[in-house]
C-alpha cells in the first residue's frame, strides 16, 4: 500500500553492502545508522547535515529517520566505551569504517537491550561479529567494561569524552 511502513522495519533497497555481503538484501535501520555515522567521519560534518543527505538520496527509507536518529546519536555518545566493550571481546582495532560503525551499533542495542536475536544473527556477520558474543552484552552494565581503570581513564571511557577533556573539566 502507497505510504504504508514495512511491518520488519527494513525495506528491499539496492544500496552498497556492508562486509561484501548481498546488495538486494533487505536494508534494517542499525545499517543506515552504520552508514551515517561512518559517513560523518570521513566527511567531518555533522550527524545532521549527513543523515539529511542521506536521506534526500533516499527517500524510501524516510520512515527509519526516527529510528536512525536514536541509534546515531547513541553511539555517537557512547563511542569510547562501545569500543573498549568490543576490544574486551576480541574485536578490533577500532576504526571509522562503515562494518565498525556496525559493530559499535550492535554493541549499543545490546547494552541497552534492545538488540533482537534475529537483528543480531544477521548483521552481526556484516560487522565481523560472532551473534552469541554479542547477544551475551543485552543488558550488561557499562560499569562491568571499567573495572580495573581509575581517575581519568575510568571516566573518559565512561562517559566517552577524550581524556583531555576530562582533564580540562577538573581543572575548571
Amino acid at each position: 500500500m502507497p505510504g504504508s511502513r514495512p511491518e520488519s522495519m527494513g525495506l528491499k533497497r539496492r544500496l552498497p553492502a556492508i562486509g561484501g555481503h548481498g546488495v538486494d538484501a533487505m536494508v534494517l535501520p542499525e545499517e543506515v545508522a552504520a552508514r551515517v555515522l561512518a559517513e560523518t567521519v570521513r566527511s567531518r560534518t555533522s550527524l545532521r547535515d549527513t543523515a539529511t543527505r542521506f536521506f534526500s538520496r533516499h527517500p524510501e527509507l524516510d520512515y527509519m529517520k526516527p529510528v536512525v536518529r536514536v541509534l546515531t546519536l547513541g553511539v555517537a555518545r557512547n563511542y569510547i566505551l562501545l569500543d573498549r566493550v568490543l576490544t574486551s571481546l576480541g574485536y578490533g582495532p577500532a576504526s571509522h569504517s562503515t562494518r565498525w560503525m556496525l559493530a559499535r551499533t550492535l554493541a549499543y542495542e545490546a547494552i541497552s537491550g534492545k538488540l533482537k536475536p534475529s537483528r543480531a544473527r544477521r548483521l552481526a556477520p556484516r560487522a565481523g561479529l560472532d551473534p552469541e558474543k554479542i547477544l551475551e552484552l543485552r543488558g550488561a552494565d557499562p560499569g562491568e567494561f571499567v573495572r580495573g581503570l581509575s581517575g581519568v581513564e575510568r571516566l573518559s571511557v565512561l562517559y566517552s569524552f577524550p581524556r583531555w577533556m576530562i582533564e580540562e573539566l577538573m581543572e575548571a
